[in-house]
């Protein structure tokens, strides 16, 4: 289990240095309104795509990591050690923080990836959010959606429905 931690927390921590990915999306995702793409983090092991409204929240962010580079530096993912580094970061960016697996997985373009249902205290606020982390094609893909408790009862279904049409690209996939 250390062995699990420590790799994730390599992974985790991979995603905030700089590198040459390029900024285009191994996916094509329609966010729903109120969202729009605000942005690419470019990573060493991965992208983030953030789309969020013309404020903070709500927000949702897609994090995509080449499987054969995670694969060939941690060794395969497990729905588990997939999750366990974004889990973490979460409960130190919290306060009360609390998490929960649930029942009923993510619809990701025509794949079911086990979620997570997490709340906690930030700036003042009661946030809630979900997070999702599974391998779609040739990518490992991080779902993280984020709104104010009582926000949040509109806008995940619109989040949700919107995941559900993403589509992974094919011809990303096909690239060696």
């Amino acid at each position: 289990m250390r062995r699990v931690w420590r790799s994730g927390a390599v992974i985790a921590g991979a995603l905030f240095v700089l590198a040459s990915h390029a900024n285009e999306a191994p996916f094509n995702f329609v966010p729903p309104p109120p969202l729009a793409a605000a942005g690419v983090q470019r990573a060493l092991l991965g992208n983030t795509h953030t789309y969020r409204a013309a404020g903070v929240l709500p927000r949702l962010t897609i994090t995509t990591m080449p499987v054969r580079e995670i694969d060939g530096r941690f060794g395969a993912l497990s729905g588990r050690s997939c999750i366990e580094p974004f889990l973490a970061e979460l409960a130190q960016a919290h306060g009360r923080f609390f998490v929960a697996g649930q029942a009923r997985p993510l619809a990701v373009g025509g794949h079911q990836l086990r979620q997570f249902r997490w709340s906690g205290e930030k700036d003042g606020r009661v946030l809630t959010g979900v997070l999702s982390c599974g391998r779609l094609g040739r990518y490992y893909y991080v779902f993280d959606f984020v709104d104010e408790l009582i926000a949040a009862t509109t806008s995940f279904p619109r989040i949700r429905a919107s995941l559900r049409a993403l589509a992974p690209d094919t011809e990303a996939d096909r690239k060696p």
